[in-house]
């Protein structure tokens, strides 16, 4: 994820979420709705709304 946050911070910030929010559903925890708040102004701001995986955006950018 640091290497993906080296080509777009918004990006990165956007697969921690995911990535965070799916450990906490999975594990029954609560989420806060500002979590969930920012995930949605980050998925906003992104052309078109497009949004892709941390892992699409290395590959482009031929991080690993």
């Amino acid at each position: 994820m640091l290497q993906l946050a080296k080509v777009d911070i918004d990006t990165a910030l956007l697969e921690y979420l995911n990535r965070h929010i799916v450990r906490r559903v999975e594990r029954g925890d609560l989420l806060h709705p500002r979590m969930l708040e920012f995930r949605n102004e980050l998925i906003v701001g992104f052309p078109e709304n497009e949004v892709v995986s941390g892992q699409d955006m290395a590959v482009e950018q031929g991080v690993r």
